[in-house]
């Protein structure tokens, strides 16, 4: 009997239910936790009995033979001997106790097996928790004292002025440390600046490599030039005119993106000799170009000039 009570325990808390042979069913109820005033109790499980003569216990001869070791025709028959002994107390009118679970008993011959369950069942192991109401008070306001008021807006005021001083001698700094980073004059000699205004002209390069000044546009540009006079009296002497640099070509028109530098030379080969065309690498790819300009515009107007379009009219401007 004490295999059978051990087991039953075990499966009750691991499965919630189990039964034994000829004798019925035990489960066990889930208890949530709840509020019994200002006590909160526990989660805990209530057992509940169900006779029943012909229940399978197989849940019960499999934990029993995995405990003992022993094979399932062995442990069904030690069950059942077990159970026959408990049918046999019980028809002497002696009762069955159940440890952690309750005790079955049977008040008359032919009559229902009937359970009382334990007080404490074997899962409440936890004991109620008992919680103390909490007050709280409203705070009270307490004023500050005028001397301590007074001596906190003093503090303050001498920080703040600190910082504005502090922050004036880190500007007189600055503006020290970059009075020292500027060129200094050779001599006295005055200098004067002229700033005409002068329409800047545009640069482009022939087919031949040549280059050829376009018309100039309609944006100006502030050019300062600085004369340096032979003394502090007579005119400036006119410096001399730098030639403006050359405008690189920064865009063109592409006829064809290919994977190498030979795919490129056989499209050109393959087209008329009138078409001058140039390859250009950009991104991994090599770039067939019919035309080049400093800017996009200035690259479509020589392909409209051209009629590059109606030979090449799925070329595309991009940037080199």
């Amino acid at each position: 009997m004490n295999v059978i009570d051990r087991h039953i325990r075990y499966l009750l808390n691991r499965h919630g239910s189990v039964a034994v042979p000829g004798i019925g069913v035990f489960v066990a109820n889930q208890v949530s936790s709840a509020f019994l005033g200002n006590m909160l109790a526990a989660p805990s499980a209530r057992y509940s009995f169900t006779p029943d003569e012909k229940c399978e216990a197989g849940q019960l001869v499999t934990s029993v033979a995995r405990q003992l070791q022993i094979s399932g025709v062995e442990a069904e028959t030690l069950v059942k001997d077990e159970a026959a002994a408990w049918l046999h107390r019980l028809s002497l009118g002696l009762s069955i106790q159940i440890q952690g679970v309750g005790s079955l008993s049977l008040e008359s011959a032919g009559s229902a097996i009937e359970f009382a369950p334990a007080e404490t069942p074997a899962m409440n192991w936890l004991k109620p928790l008992d919680l103390a109401p909490i007050t709280i008070s409203k705070a009270d306001y307490v004023e500050a004292d005028p001397e301590v008021e007074e001596n906190r807006r003093r503090l303050m005021r001498s920080i703040a002025r600190t910082a504005s001083s502090a922050a004036a001698i880190a500007i007189m700094v600055l503006i020290a440390f970059i009075a020292s980073q500027l060129p200094k004059s050779q001599d006295s000699t005055e200098m004067y600046a002229t700033l005409p205004i002068e329409p800047l002209s545009s640069l482009s390069i022939t087919r031949d490599g040549s280059l050829v000044e376009r018309p100039a546009q309609k944006d100006h540009a502030l050019v300062l030039i600085l004369n340096t006079p032979s003394d502090g009296i007579s005119d400036p002497t006119p410096a001399p005119v730098v030639p403006e640099p050359v405008q690189p070509a920064r865009y063109s028109l592409v006829v064809a993106s290919l994977y190498s530098k030979g795919e490129a030379e056989k499209f050109i080969a393959s087209k008329p000799a009138d078409v001058e065309l140039g390859i250009i690498e950009n991104a991994g790819r090599y770039r067939v170009y019919a035309s080049q300009g400093p800017t996009i515009d200035a690259v479509k107007a020589d392909a409209e000039a051209r009629k590059l379009y109606d030979r090449f009219p799925s070329g595309w401007i991009c940037r080199n």
